[in-house]
């Protein structure tokens, strides 16, 4: 495994699944209030190194614009 930079920690190891899926640990999940249906971004950042993070939905308003 490639060094981790300082204040990363690593949480779990994960393997990927038929399609490229992960399963997200459960504990990271819990934190993350990440259930099913929930999106989740993915960034990656100058190294090359990538992370993840909840977007927020708003139930606001029409989904797409003229209520489509």
């Amino acid at each position: 495994m490639s060094e981790v930079s300082k204040g990363w920690k690593l949480i779990d190891v994960v393997k990927v699944h038929g399609k490229g899926r992960i399963v997200i640990p459960q504990d990271v999940r819990k934190e993350m209030d990440v259930k099913d249906g929930d999106k989740v971004a993915v960034y990656r950042d100058f190294t090359g190194r990538f992370f993840f993070s909840k977007i927020e939905s708003s139930t606001k308003g029409p989904r797409y614009p003229g209520g489509r």
